[in-house]
């Protein structure tokens, strides 16, 4: 009995601090502008030091979400292991933010972090090596895909018009089918009809090419496990983003940090391929053709041999290349896909629209034997002309991302909301950010501006076909240094690929089901259905 009266008192005395540490956090939240200066109000929270961390990983998107709209003040602070994190949702303080960052804000820690913590750098190296990783990983996916000398080649698109007829092959046997269909679990129903798991099929196609472009063929055939790889990593992100021990009890974590050094590996054994063909030198075994990698790659290996980088730092550079990429395109590929096979209407605006730049021509076989249809792809015309289709591709941004900008406050500084106040006696309010703290941008939030926009949880492309403005003027763009993905350019690859699979395939839902906003589940750069979505797959048809 006694033990048993000291834990109710242990608990009651947990709870009263509780309710004391919630009731004094909750005071930190402004009912009101009483002046133009303010703090940041801060959310109310029962536990302190760990304030909101596990909220946030339970379901990090839903929760900043519901407390945006809560909010309404365009800035909050949360509490994340006894950090202070500002949560910006307003365009306006997010643009005053990244036009006027230098000798304020600064990203550099915050990719520092996460480059030791998540992808396996050694802090000492990569403060050693700093002026390289800030150089390569600042700017990665904007210097993939932003057109310049060193993008992805511009067979690119010629892969997407290939592989895109090949999506699936209806062979029954295992071992004629392509590496997405196995992955997927695509089973044939009858000659023309097969059943598969939608997002495994879609992210495994998408990253298959997406790699081929950047790494080339030969990395795929020499590393075929790598998509499993980057499954297992993904799983576990956000366990290595806490740092916590290898004998942490969480098999997701074991697997992450087993898959992270797997792919290392294969990054330094790719890089010393590299080194010996640019120097002339024959190529040792499993390699022996180098000729399709990007230039890209083989430019950042040729600064990283002048630089003398070691493994521990450019491998966890070019990992997150790697992964941001290939999260970044797939992700919103196969929410797309998925938000326009759920509504036919939609659909069937979207394929007239794009077929002009999506043509599907069926070519007369030999010996009455049909060959596959063809495929043409006009990618610049997607994105000029198609404006239903990018609007949806926004709104899957806004719903189905969680693309985020980040950066540390070097100074204490004041930021300025200029938005016009929704009360005449409510001057425009500053706020105060103190050294030290961080600030988040998630850009998800940003688009569109929620007070004008309801309701907010249901998929509604026509909130970027406001009449008399250009959808750009709706959109707030971030800076390459806190980034990891240019975001027009991520836009031309996705559009090119859903327009490619509207063109050629019909895809129906092997069961009732809805998307919905809880249906998600958090994932680093997207986010993933709760459950599999389980697709019938047929090709359409051609005269």
């Amino acid at each position: 009995m006694a033990s048993l009266a000291a834990v109710s008192i242990t608990l009651l005395l947990a709870l009263a601090g509780a309710c004391y540490i919630r009731q004094i956090t909750q005071i930190s939240l402004p009912k009101a502008r009483d002046t133009a200066e303010e703090r940041v109000p801060r959310i109310p929270y029962w536990v302190p030091w760990l304030g909101h961390t596990f909220s946030l990983l339970a379901d990090p998107g839903s929760f900043v979400r519901k407390t945006s709209k809560h909010s309404g003040h365009g800035i909050f602070a949360l509490i994340i292991f006894g950090y202070t994190w500002n949560i910006v949702d307003s365009k306006c303080l997010s643009k005053s933010i990244l036009d006027h960052s230098e000798g304020f804000f600064d990203p550099t820690p915050v990719l520092e972090s996460l480059l030791c913590r998540a992808f396996g750098a050694d802090s000492k190296l990569l403060r050693r090596h700093r002026i390289t990783w800030e150089d390569f990983g600042a700017v990665p996916v904007i210097n993939a895909l932003g057109g310049g000398e060193n993008s992805l080649p511009t067979s690119f698109f010629r892969n997407i018009e290939l592989s895109v007829p090949k999506l699936i092959s209806f062979a029954e046997s295992l071992v004629d089918q392509q590496a997405w269909e196995r992955s997927s679990y695509t089973t044939r129903l009858d000659a023309k009809v097969v059943e598969t798991d939608f997002l495994p099929l879609i992210r495994s196609f998408v990253k298959h090419i997406t790699y081929s472009a950047l790494l080339g063929r030969e990395f795929l055939d020499i590393y075929p496990g790598i998509f499993d790889d980057l499954s297992d990593f993904d799983a576990g992100f956000r366990y290595l983003l806490l740092s916590l021990p290898r004998l942490f009890p969480a098999q997701a974590l074991l697997r992450a940090r087993i898959a992270r050094r797997r792919m290392e590996m294969a990054i330094d054994s790719f890089h010393k391929a590299i080194d010996r063909d640019a120097i002339g030198e024959d190529l040792n075994p499993p390699w022996r053709d180098l000729n399709d990698v990007c230039g890209l790659m083989k430019d950042r290996s040729s600064l990283y041999r002048q630089r003398g980088t070691p493994p521990r730092v450019k491998g966890p550079l070019d990992l997150y290349l790697i992964w941001s990429l290939g999260t970044a395109i797939s992700g919103l590929v196969f929410w797309l896909l998925v938000r326009l096979y759920d509504d036919p209407t939609l659909l069937d605006k979207v394929r007239a629209e794009s077929a002009p730049f999506a043509r599907v021509t069926q070519p007369s076989g030999d010996f009455s034997i049909p060959e596959p249809p063809r495929l043409e792809l006009d990618a610049d015309g997607l994105l000029k002309s198609c404006k239903l289709l990018r609007a949806c591709y926004w709104e899957c941004v806004r719903l189905d991302s969680s693309v985020v900008s980040l950066r540390k406050v070097e100074n204490d500084c004041e930021v300025r909301d200029t938005r016009a106040s929704t009360k005449s006696d409510e001057p425009p309010a500053s706020y105060t950010l103190k050294a030290g703290e961080y600030i988040a941008i998630p850009f998800a939030l940003l688009l569109p501006d929620a007070a004008c926009f309801e309701p907010l949880d249901l998929f509604r492309p026509d909130r970027f076909l406001t009449p008399g403005e250009d959808l750009d003027s709706l959109l707030c763009w971030g800076d390459s240094k806190s980034v990891p993905l240019d975001m027009r350019s991520v836009e031309k690859q996705v559009l090119a690929f859903v327009a490619g699979i509207l063109a050629l395939w019909e895809f129906n839902s092997a069961a009732p089901r809805a998307h919905t906003e809880s249906e998600h589940q958090a994932y680093p750069g997207s986010m993933d259905p709760q459950r599999y979505v389980r697709m019938r797959v047929r090709r359409r048809s051609f005269s």
